[in-house]
């Protein structure tokens, strides 16, 4: 991101504003992928619901213009998301395979965190695919989709790579799971009100978790359900301190 500004802008003057557009590019091709992911998990009608209300999200017009390379890295994970969904549902298509690993890495190479939605999806799938004896069908799980999960390990090899190399293996200390007080429930309560939701889309995202619960064995979107859940108990010590790792969440709200 800061290499992509620094050539585009073509002096130091100029960086800022350039960082500011390039972060509203991002978001732009954020807004796409949102829709696409939702398309695919549901129908045309929710799709652009869940645009709009990741574009008028309040934290994402907070962010959105910012020059935080959170913005460029959810646009990553986005695009990560919804290549692996094609891939799933469009007959295992190698290029949309290889567009998967390519924004897997990105994401990762820049902030792991953010590829957590896809981890916790790649778990529920294969939950759900397995029946009976475990390590039987377990193998025959791994097998059947053994090129994505290749494609995983290739990412997985990038982030630890990342993390070697840039010495940022201390990032790992802030995963502090059922980090839980009263202050993580009020401040994440009020976050969700505030900067994430309103009453009205509050209402609605209420009615979207009871629908999926549901429908929760015959639908892979309960998955949004469990991200939301596990992300903010695992990385409490991160979400309480910054608020723009809500990024990462928003379009699991939608």
């Amino acid at each position: 991101f800061q290499a992509a500004a620094s050539i585009l802008s073509g002096s130091i003057e100029n960086s800022v504003v350039t960082m500011r557009m390039l972060n509203l590019g991002f978001a732009l091709l954020s807004l796409i992928a949102v829709f696409k992911i939702a398309e695919l998990w549901f129908d045309r009608q929710i799709a652009i619901y869940s645009m709009i209300f990741f574009a008028f999200a309040p934290v994402c017009l907070k962010y959105h213009p910012s020059l935080l390379v959170d913005v460029s890295n959810v646009t990553y994970a986005l695009l990560a998301n919804w290549f692996l969904l094609k891939y799933w549902q469009g007959g295992n298509n190698k290029g949309t395979l290889t567009l998967f690993i390519l924004f897997g890495s990105l994401c990762v190479a820049m902030k792991a965190l953010y590829f957590f939605p896809i981890a916790t999806m790649l778990i529920h799938h294969c939950a759900k695919q397995i029946n009976g004896p475990l390590i039987k069908n377990l193998l025959s799980y791994l097998k059947q989709n053994f090129e994505i999960y290749l494609a995983v390990s290739a990412i997985a090899c990038v982030m630890i790579t990342c993390l070697a190399v840039g010495d940022t293996a201390h990032i790992l200390s802030h995963a502090k799971v059922f980090d839980i007080s009263p202050r993580f429930f009020i401040l994440n309560f009020y976050r969700l009100l505030s900067i994430v939701l309103n009453p009205l889309t509050l209402f609605l995202f209420i009615l979207g978790c009871f629908w999926l619960w549901k429908n929760r064995q015959n639908h892979e979107g309960m998955v949004l359900i469990y991200t939301l859940i596990f992300f903010h108990i695992i990385f409490s010590h991160q979400t309480l301190a910054h608020d723009y790792y809500s990024l990462s969440m928003v379009h699991y709200f939608s």
